[in-house]
């Protein structure tokens, strides 16, 4: 399925200062849901090429969460994501000088794992948890914004996993071979692409969507064994996934 948004000669954006004497008209969110048919062509991804078409978006209130922020289940915490730009990460983890722009739920015996200036620049790897003991269980955020992706779609859902997936050859893997099963939704206001992605190594769980400039992905992952033992849990990371 690919979907085409188109765009407005307004531009959409994802940050703004706090403060604001006065808010323009909001423009409304258009979209043009067609059925397309294509191959998978790996070796020839680049993430511009998987994400390109206009695009027309609710502009966000300058220094105001589009949504607010639900408060975690029991027995879970929440993670806000800002999706800080690559030349402005120090590799210190959030910077919270903004409303965040995603968050979801992971289990309270779960840690965060910074990423990398490295990870953030190169994956677009903005937050990430692991289950403490293991390490093998764990959800990531890719955020890829700017310039690039100010028009940008997701086109087809294999290939864009593709790009999504990074340095993660176990998924590459299970796009190519395994099972993948994928739907859509509507939380808090946005479209998600969802999917279910099952190989006989790993079990990926993956929720995509757009807001402002930025395409974001989760991917909650484990091994088959750990993820039938945590499958509820798992479950959970991405049903909370939101987009605020």
């Amino acid at each position: 399925m690919a979907l085409t948004l188109q765009r407005s000669t307004a531009h959409a954006t994802c940050r703004a200062p706090r403060r604001v004497a006065s808010v323009a008209p909001r423009r409304p969110l258009v979209l043009r849901v067609s059925a397309t048919s294509s191959r998978d062509q790996p070796g020839s991804l680049s993430r511009r090429g998987v994400l390109a078409a206009p695009v027309v978006l609710w502009p966000l209130v300058a220094g105001v969460s589009a949504r607010p922020v639900r408060a975690a289940e029991a027995g879970y915490k929440t993670f806000l994501g800002y999706s800080q730009a690559p030349d402005l990460y120090m590799g210190y983890g959030q910077a919270q000088d903004a409303p965040p722009l995603y968050s979801f739920d992971y289990p309270a015996n779960w840690e965060v794992d910074i990423p990398t200036k490295t990870e953030k620049s190169t994956m677009g790897m903005d937050g990430r948890v692991v289950h403490p003991e293991t390490r093998k269980e764990l959800a990531y955020v890719v955020a890829l914004g700017g310039k690039d992706y100010r028009d940008s779609v997701l086109t087809d859902a294999k290939t864009s996993l593709i790009v999504f997936a990074g340095s993660d050859p176990d998924m590459r893997q299970a796009l190519t071979d395994g099972t993948v099963k994928q739907s859509k939704v509507k939380v808090n206001g946005s479209d998600l692409y969802v999917y279910d992605i099952a190989s006989n190594r790993r079990r990926y769980l993956s929720s995509i969507g757009k807001k402002g400039d930025t395409v974001f992905a989760l991917v909650v992952t484990a091994p088959i064994a750990a993820f039938e033992r945590d499958a509820a849990g798992l479950q959970h990371i991405q049903d909370s996934f939101r987009l605020l």
